[in-house]
């Protein structure tokens, strides 16, 4: 096909904060409002050869091949890695379906907008029940308000301008997005996510979304007794920080010494930097 013999595409990991799920039976019209902020850590994708990997071994990943059929492509070698841990509300998922569609079509010289790659994997993610935000967020960067539901024109996406900050989390464990997302009590979830977001666009700061997100990670119930012991030794010395939704992980600003009584904190940065080849 006379294409280079590697391709390579990355995505920002993304943490949300606090969020209201929107459903639709078009997935394009589908996902959430919410606000979360991209890090410098991230997750990508090398295309090569066959097969699909991660970290050097042989995977299943149904929310990347989901993504590369909906562009029509199949057959070609995904190789992923990340900076961060799978699993545990980082946005890896949505990292790796954008990252890999980027990167296979750069790969096969299949030219692509980035409207046609965001929507295959939005929708792959929704439609595998892997995230309902990060793709949309991970294509904007920085601190990002979902003000309307789904892929944009139809979804809506502001940011709020930041300074460079420190952003630290601990993470315990996977926690299985689909299986929260189905269980969840979205009608609660769905009313506390609209109210923080109305909150957010009246006081748009760095400090307020996460005072915002640990009043929305207590009160929504999604708060697992560990994340809530996390929380409550880093406030106690002064601290701001919560829960990476969907994820048994507590992210805070800077780096609370408190954090370390709970395992090795990751220790990363706000970052404005979007999804991108290279």
């Amino acid at each position: 096909m006379g294409h280079s013999s590697t391709s390579r595409a990355h995505a920002p990991a993304h943490i949300t904060g606090f969020f209201a799920p929107h459903m639709e039976e078009d997935a394009r019209k589908s996902g959430s409002v919410g606000c979360g902020i991209t890090l410098s850590q991230r997750g990508g994708c090398v295309v090569a050869g066959h097969g699909t990997s991660y970290r050097g071994k042989q995977v299943s990943c149904r929310v990347v091949e989901r993504a590369l059929a909906m562009l029509g492509i199949e057959g070609v070698g995904v190789h992923l890695y990340s900076d961060a841990p799978v699993g545990c509300g980082l946005g890896m998922s949505g990292a790796f379906a954008l990252s890999a569609c980027m990167a296979a079509c750069q790969h096969l010289k299949t030219p692509k907008t980035m409207r046609e790659i965001l929507t295959a994997a939005h929708c792959s993610e929704v439609e595998c029940r892997t995230g309902l935000g990060d793709v949309v967020a991970q294509c904007t960067g920085g601190l990002v308000m979902r003000l309307k539901p789904g892929i944009p024109p139809i979804g809506e996406v502001d940011c709020i301008p930041t300074s460079p900050a420190i952003i630290s989390y601990v993470a315990r464990g996977r926690m299985d997005t689909s299986e929260v997302l189905t269980e969840m009590d979205t009608s609660k979830i769905g009313r506390l996510g609209r109210w923080a977001l109305r909150q957010m666009l009246k006081k748009p700061t760095l400090e307020q979304f996460f005072r915002l997100s640990r009043d929305f990670a207590r009160e929504s119930g999604l708060a697992t007794p560990w994340v809530l012991d996390v929380m409550e030794a880093v406030e106690a010395e002064g601290g701001l920080c919560s829960m990476a939704m969907l994820g048994e992980c507590v992210f805070a600003l800077g780096v609370p010494r408190a954090l370390e009584e709970f395992g090795t904190p990751h220790v990363c940065y706000l970052s404005t930097q979007r999804a991108g080849l290279g």
